[in-house]
């Protein structure tokens, strides 16, 4: 199977634009919901209120996405056809990866491995822009 470079590019770029507008990351959530606010759909109204989000969160709302006719599903993640299994099918990869790529069912106290071993908590915009890098250069978010 042979990942799409160009959509994994562009989540790289999301990324990056997401750490120079001074968004805060939080690979435990979708977006950060408290129970008065609405989930954002637009990467404007989630920069406008800084709303963390994980990787996929800022993917969702990203206009990249969006004009690829993705959407941003009903906790903020990623929808694209119809389906929530947006990362798998517009990088081409399997969903297992995807899932350890956008660390879906790790436990907040868990080690990461495909993230230097860091917890939910610790990972940074330049981890998560390393290990798309990574899918990008060598078709896999494994390390090594």
């Amino acid at each position: 199977m042979e990942i799409n470079k160009d959509n994994v590019q562009m989540a790289i770029n999301i990324m990056i634009r997401a750490k120079v507008h001074g968004q805060k990351l939080d690979m435990r959530e979708w977006q950060k919901i408290s129970p008065n606010h609405i989930i954002k759909i637009t990467e404007s109204s989630v920069y406008n209120f800084f709303i963390p989000c994980c990787m996929a969160g800022f993917i969702a709302v990203s206009p990249e996405f969006q004009a690829c006719g993705g959407e941003v599903g009903l906790w903020g993640h990623p929808v694209l056809n119809g389906c929530g299994e947006a990362l798998s099918e517009w990088f081409n990869i399997d969903q297992v990866e995807a899932e350890a790529l956008a660390c879906a069912d790790n436990l907040d106290d868990e080690k990461i491995p495909e993230y230097s071993g860091k917890k939910l908590e610790d990972i940074t915009f330049n981890d998560v822009i390393s290990v798309l890098e990574r899918l990008r250069d060598t078709g896999t978010i494994y390390p090594d």
